[in-house]
Parts: structure tokens; C-alpha cells; sequence
């Protein structure tokens, strides 16, 4: 999730992270005197949205809480985000480049490759694809930079919304409680969906509800030359994989697949299943043979869901924490970032003018649910 940033000297260097799950990675922003707003166990770094908010001259307080996220690949726009932003030597330091992506089918020889370069900005030619716990690291040591009260070992259990505002209760890894007030309550919880799962909105997609198997992998053959860091997608009869590059020799690997197959598992360890998956798609195996699996392979389900609603009188639900659809055109890094910058304005023009509250949670909404929408016409026909 990302926030917008300013010609400004006052927003000089701000960071982002990806708006996926990021397990118990809690940032809460504050707002006011002694009031605030917050970040919920979010996936974030909070640091631009902290200076945007100094840049409209309001008092604030800010404390993130954080443990640093999954081991599985991600990937940053490095042309929209890291430079900008301010973490792009870092990014760069633990940073796979990835010039385009290729999509290998089962049924013939020809491989249909895009090159980010041939797009119709030619100003992001790549991008960088990491481990998330390395730039979960990187995000919030930058955000400790520029002024934030990092506590790492908290988590949110609870909010409770008020007439003007919010009451949230955090609980320490010691057993300490701990709660705060709110002015303006910002979820980017990322696929945990904090809010969505309180409130009960939370609905799977339909239209396509998959399941994902994934692992690491050392040794794998990828690509020469500059093509050596990109992204391929293998199709197989029941779904999908990706095979994401990343620094060190260690290739991310996933199966994303139905509810049939899946049920299919029976007594198998999910190590066995993915491998027997892997056995069903050539390609990818003749790709994968002598590699070794380094990291104990993980699943997770639900995989395409949206919530009935992405805001309230004094809350945003940004990223995943609202929606999140099939990762094969690796959309919600995007859409996350995207959420963040709305997101940021939103809250912005709420507590900067109350009167004009409906105008720009409205105007969210519509922002909001375009990209989804617009992602979910491709994937359906794929």
C-alpha cells in the first residue's frame, strides 16, 4: 500500500510495502492532540501517510507495530514506487529485476512473453520482485527513520466505534493491554480482513474461488540474460503456477487451483501434493528438476473474496482488507499501493472538512471498486 507523494519537502522519502496478508505487521497512525488514527495491523509503512498528514499542519502521534511478514515472493513497481519513495537503494540491495512475464500453456510449444518496456508508459521498464520479510524489514526501519514509535510484538484485538470516532484495544506479546482513541480508523490488514471479519461482509468470489500451494525452491533453471527475473505462468489442467525468481537462487513456486482439486489431496502433505502438482505440468517440472525445496511449503484458501462494503462514517478498508482477486497478472500490489494513495486523500478531506465526508467516502467507493472490476474481466476469461 502506498500514499501519494507531494512536491513537497515535507514528504520527501516516503515508503510503501505490498497490501497482502502480512500475518501480525500492525501499524496504527494517529491523528490529533491526543486522538488518532489508526493503522490496524496493517501491511504498510506508514511514513508518507504520517508526513501528508504534518503537510495539512495537524498535530499527531504515531506508533507502528509490526512483525515482519511471509517468506513468499512479491514484487514492486520500481518505477512508480521504490526510487520515489525513498527506499530504492535498498529495494535494489535485496531486489530480483523483472523485465516482463511469460505465459507457457499446455498444449503447444509457443511461449507468449510481455515486456514492461513495450507497455504504453515506457517509463516502468521492470520491476523488482523481493522476499517479503526483507522489505517488510526495509519499510518499517524506514519508517522508525522518520519518526515513527515502532513496537514490534502487538497486536489489535478489538475496535469499537464511537460517535466521533474509535476505541482500539491492542494486546502486548508480555500480556499488556493497551488502548487508544481514534478520530479515523484506516484497515489494511491485508488478507487477515480485520474489519471485513467483524463485521461479517466478508464474502468469497463465486465467480472464482481458488486455493494456493506454494513454496521455495534453489536451483531452479530460469531464464538468460535480462529475462532471467521474470515471472512465468504455467497453465495446467486444474489451474495454474507461478514461478517468481528472486535474489540468492531461490525461486518462488505456487499452484493456484479449484476446490475439486484441492479435495483431491486426501492423506498427502501439502509438500507431496505440490509436487505431485508440479508432476502434472511439464513445463514447469523440466524447470524444477534437481531443484530443492528450501522452506516448509504453505496453503491458504479463500483465495478470491470482497467485502460488502469498504468504508464507514470513521473507517477504510484498504487492499486486501477489502478485496483481493486472482494473482495471476500480479494486481494487488497495485491495487493495494492504488487504495493507499485514495486512501490517504480520503482521510485527508474527512478530517479536514466533516462536511464534505460523504463527497469523498463516496468517491473512494467508486475509485475503490473500479481496479478489482476491472482485473476480474480479464481473469474470468482466462
Amino acid at each position: 500500500t502506498s500514499y501519494r507523494i507531494e512536491a513537497d519537502a515535507a514528504l520527501e522519502n516516503s515508503v510503501f510495502t505490498p497490501g497482502n496478508d502480512m500475518g501480525r505487521h500492525c501499524i496504527k497512525q494517529f491523528i490529533g492532540d491526543e486522538r488518532a488514527r489508526k493503522f490496524l495491523r496493517q501491511p504498510i509503512d506508514p511514513a508518507h501517510a504520517f508526513q501528508q498528514v504534518r503537510r495539512g499542519g495537524n498535530k499527531r502521534c504515531m506508533l507502528a507495530f509490526a512483525q515482519v511478514g511471509r517468506q513468499d515472493g512479491q514484487e514492486a513497481s520500481q518505477g512508480v514506487h521504490s526510487m520515489r519513495l525513498g527506499v530504492g537503494a535498498e529495494v535494489r540491495a535485496i531486489g530480483m529485476e523483472k523485465w516482463g512475464a511469460e505465459f507457457v500453456s499446455p498444449h503447444h510449444d509457443h511461449k507468449q512473453a510481455f515486456h514492461f518496456a513495450e507497455a504504453w508508459d515506457k517509463s516502468m521498464p521492470y520491476a523488482y520482485q523481493v522476499k517479503r520479510a526483507e522489505f517488510d524489514t526495509v519499510l518499517i526501519r524506514n519508517a522508525e527513520r522518520k519518526g515513527v514509535a515502532v513496537h514490534e510484538g502487538c497486536k489489535v484485538r478489538a475496535v469499537d466505534f464511537l460517535p466521533d470516532g474509535a476505541l482500539i484495544h491492542a494486546v502486548h506479546d508480555d500480556g499488556r493491554e493497551e488502548a487508544w482513541q481514534a478520530r479515523f480508523v484506516v484497515d489494511a490488514s491485508g488478507r487477515d480482513t480485520f474489519l471485513a471479519n467483524r463485521f461479517r461482509i466478508k464474502q468469497r468470489n463465486p465467480r472464482h474461488n481458488s486455493s494456493a500451494v506454494y513454496g521455495h525452491f534453489a536451483g531452479a533453471r530460469r531464464n538468460e540474460g535480462q529475462a532471467e527475473g521474470n515471472i512465468t505462468i504455467f497453465w495446467f489442467e486444474h489451474g495454474w503456477f507461478w514461478f517468481i525468481p528472486m535474489q540468492g537462487g531461490v525461486t518462488s513456486v505456487g499452484m493456484v487451483t479449484w476446490p475439486y482439486f484441492m479435495q483431491t489431496r486426501g492423506g498427502r502433505s501439502l509438500e507431496q501434493f505440490l509436487a505431485d502438482g508440479i508432476g502434472l505440468c511439464p513445463g514447469l517440472a523440466e524447470r524444477l528438476q534437481g531443484a530443492e525445496l528450501v522452506n516448509e511449503v504453505e496453503a491458504t484458501g479463500n483465495f478470491s473474496y470482497v467485502s460488502e462494503r469498504n468504508h464507514g462514517p470513521n473507517y477504510l478498508l484498504l487492499g486486501d482488507a477489502y478485496a483481493f482477486i486472482d494473482p495471476v497478472f500480479s494486481s494487488g500490489v497495485w491495487l493495494a499501493m492504488n487504495s493507499g494513495v485514495i486512501g490517504a486523500e480520503t482521510v485527508d478531506a474527512c478530517l479536514k472538512n466533516p462536511a464534505a465526508t460523504g463527497a469523498a467516502l463516496k468517491r473512494f467507493d467508486r475509485l475503490m471498486k473500479r481496479g478489482p472490476k476491472e482485473f476480474s474481466w480479464f481473469i474470468y476469461r482466462v
